[in-house]
């Protein structure tokens, strides 16, 4: 019982005084050192100015008066006279106890004699005696200094009643060495309400205060395990015979303390191992076999037993003789060790409480300052460790992105798994338990608990801990993990501990509350980065009229977010009643599908059907679903998947997928951002119908700038070729057109067409003297003079192209072929035709845009009517030149030859000479061969202008 002071304690002083018969107190009243070193300790724990003890008998007259901080003659409360009696009459009928922060509001109401001295605050208690009598003690102060407060209080009511003890023993007996060592003993104990030194110092103590006013043997002190529901109790101290033997000892509920403790009052045994209800741990037999008399003593409050002490002598002492007297001696010091511990043990738990709720504090400030989560979790535990003392500390949270039946322990500090933080696993037992009951577990040996079951990994280091608590983290609304904390088994530490379970809970409550804090900022930011995304989708596609970039950045901005392996646009196929187009898949591997046919029916058509939003934890396993076969492997590792209706002015336009891998970090977290999907989904459909409304626009205009283009181009244009390659080239520019071409009849050749140009994919150039067979649709168009428009082209009947185009044209979703009629003469004269790639984004505006391409076929007509327009003309100027050249032959050059013919026979006839008459008949035949091959060129000259003119 070292540092205290003032070197000697308040009732060890006392006895020396009245040992050395210096007492200022009336003879006979030994007890008055001891009642004014408890008023001396109430003055010092609350900070009076003085006190006061008033003894008074059944009628309340004032027998006694002591007091520290002022002299007795100066109250004005002499015994005997009516204004003491008075004074204690209203103090004893107060409320207990008295707590007044303003006494001179209340000083008539308590009828304070006028002689007293000035108080400004008053505090004070009463205690009874054994004799039926009265007595009070109370506190007070002079100035305006701190007002009193309830720990005060308790204090000066727990000091009250050690003031009674003291009155009480004091009548006991008049044998003064064994009365004076037991209010030495009683006085000693007043020093652990000032908390000068430990708990297991002070019950030491105790245990050597025990055994020396009893001059026992052995003494013990056992007390009940807060945390143990079986009811055992510990041996926190013990003096003499097989102290260091029994101290730190766990005794079950059969205990032979039990009897004492349960009902209540001391037993006394003449030979403690005649006594049935002795049963000590084997390991005592041999040491305790020397003892006999016993005296068993309960600890007990008015509101709880707080555990036992037994005193023992040997068979052969002297004092075991008087066991029964000895026991009226402790009953008092028993009950005064029994409200000086649960005083001590109330002060120890506010101190710690105080500093668990600083702890709590700190750990509010770092997280609202926005201190990484992570950092002040290992403050939690180190905390954790340095105020309880514990080996062990963990922060195991529920896994928010892993598999529901995983913690993540976030921290682990102590036993060298450090290293393991971060770590996610099986939710061990009872840690599981814990989580879904919400209900703290506290294990007082959590090796041998039949629920233990740790990983593996750490079982070797955790098999130190004893004692161990299981604390919730728990909001209102849910659990969010446990701390874990532990004592190595046996250490002074583990005993400690077990008083602070409630201790442990709040500050667990407080920080699952302040964790849940950090939690809704996480979720906040959460949701600003949606909203962030549903901005940046405005933003960026704003004026976006290339659909598939559209697409594709709606779904990278859905799985950037949201943490989505799988993301998806998928829209109706208006071609058919039973398919849909995947128009982007990403995720999850290398491959990305991009315009892709799809069943129409299943999940995807119950969305875009009702409108409603598909959300499912297991979604490959949702009846309905049926992904294509090529997909369904990917796929297959979905767990939590999403198809959101895309619905923009009560349209819905089609759906967004999401899809999250099973157990994968994100997909926990997106089942409570259901709603955030909708909400960018709603932003997309708005992003996506502005789109198609922007775009439809925009073709319209230039679909007008080319049609006038071409117009005034054409007017000019008088080569076939070149005018066939500008609509062609301005065809496939504005519409988008994968495939363009035009097909002209061969008015020589009737089964045959000439391809004056094609243009696309896989298709070779077309040569100057190309052609195909007069079949198919095309041949159907040209005779009959009606387009045709299908969805589906490669599969309308009659569709038969040439072999060399055949794949190419296989890959046609949307096909146009439209007829080329003469403005005049209403005579086709061939086809344009278009095609679009299935799925393409081009195709599907292009569906409505028919007359637009008939509208260009038209043109190309005009034009090819204008090319022979011009080849007529020319051919008629030609035809004109041959009937002047004939007729000039005729008239000039015939005519002539004739005339040089006669001549020629006249000259034969008069000449005589035979050399010279041949000479001329050879001119003569010259002259005729001549004449006819003028003649025929004549007769082929009017030939021609007559066939013309036919």
């Amino acid at each position: 019982m070292a540092n205290r002071d003032a070197g000697t304690a308040p009732g060890q002083k006392a006895s020396h005084m009245l040992a050395q018969g210096r007492l200022d107190g009336p003879a006979g009243h030994e007890v008055v050192p001891v009642l004014r070193g408890i008023l001396l300790s109430a003055c010092q724990l609350a900070g009076a100015s003085f006190g006061v003890v008033l003894l008074g008998d059944s009628d309340h007259d004032v027998t006694d008066v002591v007091s520290v901080g002022v002299l007795e003659q100066e109250l004005g409360v002499l015994p005997g006279t009516p204004e003491s009696k008075t004074y204690l009459a209203g103090l004893l009928a107060a409320p207990q106890p008295l707590l007044r922060n303003d006494i001179c509001a209340h000083r008539a109401g308590h009828s304070v004699p006028p002689q007293h001295p000035v108080m400004t605050r008053l505090l004070g208690a009463p205690f009874s005696l054994r004799d039926g009598s009265d007595g009070y003690l109370y506190v007070a102060k002079a100035g305006e200094g701190q007002e009193f407060s309830p720990t005060d209080a308790h204090n000066v009511m727990t000091l009250a009643a050690a003031a009674g003890l003291a009155v009480d023993t004091d009548s006991l007996t008049s044998n003064q060495p064994r009365q004076l060592r037991w209010l030495d003993a009683i006085t000693e104990l007043l020093h652990l309400l000032h908390g000068e030194i430990g708990r297991e110092e002070g019950l030491q103590g105790v245990a050597e205060l025990l055994k020396e006013a009893a001059a026992a043997d052995t003494s013990v002190i056992a007390l009940v395990d807060p945390v143990d529901e079986e009811g055992q109790v510990i041996v926190e101290a013990a003096a003499g015979l097989g102290a260091d033997l029994m101290s730190g000892a766990r005794l079950p509920r059969t205990h032979f303390l039990a009897e004492a403790m349960d009902s209540g009052r001391p037993i006394v045994s003449e030979d403690i191992r005649k006594n049935v209800h002795f049963t000590p741990p084997a390991a005592w037999v041999q040491t305790l076999s020397v003892l006999g008399p016993g005296l068993f003593l309960p600890l007990t409050t008015p509101s709880k037993v707080l555990g036992a002490m037994f005193v023992s002598w040997r068979r052969d002492s002297a004092m075991g003789d008087d066991a029964a007297r000895v026991s009226t001696l402790a009953i008092p010091f028993a009950r005064a060790a029994a409200l000086v511990l649960q005083q001590h043990e109330t002060h120890r738990i506010r101190s710690r409480q105080q500093r668990w709720m600083e702890a709590a504090g700190d750990i509010t400030r770092l997280l609202l300052d926005e201190v990484d989560p992570h950092e002040v979790m290992t403050r939690v535990t180190r905390k954790i460790r340095e105020i309880s003392g514990a080996a062990y500390a963990a922060v195991a949270l529920t896994d928010r992105v892993g598999p529901q039946d995983t913690v993540v322990f976030d921290i682990i500090d102590g036993l060298g798994l450090e290293h393991a933080s971060g770590t996610r696993v099986p939710c061990p037992s009872p840690l599981a338990g814990v989580l879904e009951s919400g209900q703290p577990v506290i294990a007082p040996d959590i090796v041998r608990d039949p629920r233990y079951q740790p990983p593996p990994a750490w079982r070797e280091a955790l098999s130190v801990l004893g004692l161990t608590m299981f604390m919730p983290l728990k909001t209102p609304h849910e659990i969010l993990g446990a701390l874990i904390v532990g004592w190595r088994r046996g250490s002074p530490e583990e005993r400690t501990a077990r008083n602070d379970a409630p201790l442990m809970e709040t500050f667990a409550a407080e920080v699952a509350l302040s964790l849940q804090r950090v939690r809704g900022n996480e979720d906040r930011d959460r949701r600003q980065a949606w909203l962030d995304a549903c901005t940046e989708l405005t933003r960026r596609l704003a004026g976006e009229v290339e659909q598939d970039v559209t697409l594709r950045r709606m779904v990278r901005l859905l799985r950037k977010v949201s943490g989505a392996d799988f993301g998806a646009i998928i829209l109706p196929d208006p071609r058919a009643d039973d398919s849909a187009s995947l128009l982007i898949l990403e995720g999850y591997g290398e491959q990305h599908y991009s315009h892709h046919r799809i069943s129409g029916g299943g999940l995807v058509a119950d969305a875009i059907e009702s409108g409603r939003a598909l959300v499912s934890e297991d979604f490959t396993q949702e009846e309905g679903y049926d992904p294509p076969p090529d997909m369904a492997d990917r796929l297959a590792a979905i767990g939590l998947g999403m198809i959101i209706p895309l619905t923009a002015s009560g349209e819905v336009l089609g759906a967004l997928f999401a899809g999250w891998r099973r157990g994968s970090p994100h997909e926990r977290s997106a089942k409570r951002e259901v709603a955030l999907v909708e909400t960018f989904a709603d932003q997309a459909a708005l992003a996506l119908q502005r789109g198609r409304v922007q775009g439809g626009q925009d073709r319209s205009e230039r679909w007008l700038e080319a049609t006038a283009e071409m117009a005034r181009l054409l007017i000019g244009q008088v080569d076939r070729d070149e005018a066939v390659s500008l609509v062609i080239s301005e065809l496939r520019e504005v519409s988008g057109a994968d495939f363009a071409g035009v097909i002209v009849v061969d008015p020589t050749e009737p089964t045959i067409l000439r391809v004056v140009d094609f243009h696309g994919p896989g298709i070779l150039p077309v040569s100057p003297d190309a052609w195909i067979p007069r079949a198919g649709l095309v041949a159907r168009v040209i005779a009959t003079g009606r387009r045709i428009v299908s969805h589906d082209y490669p599969h309308v009947a009659g569709h038969d192209p040439p072999p060399e185009w055949r794949k190419a044209l296989s890959e046609i979703g949307l096909g146009m072929v439209m007829p080329l009629v003469a403005a005049a003469e209403e005579e086709v004269m061939g086809v344009l035709f278009a095609g679009w790639r299935r799925g393409s984004a081009d195709e599907r505006a292009a569906r409505n845009e028919a007359q637009e391409v008939q509208t260009f076929a038209d043109l190309a007509a005009l034009a090819l009517q204008r090319v022979r327009a011009q080849d007529d003309r020319e051919r008629l100027h030609l035809l004109e030149d041959h009937e002047l050249i004939a007729h000039n032959l005729h008239d000039a050059v015939l005519q002539r030859l004739f005339a040089v013919g006669l001549r020629l026979h006249s000259a034969a006839a008069a000449s005589t000479e035979p050399a010279v008459q041949d000479r001329v008949r050879e001119a003569i035949d010259d002259l005729d061969v001549t004449t006819d091959r003028v003649r025929w060129t004549i007769e082929r000259l009017s030939g021609d202008g007559l066939d013309s003119a036919g």
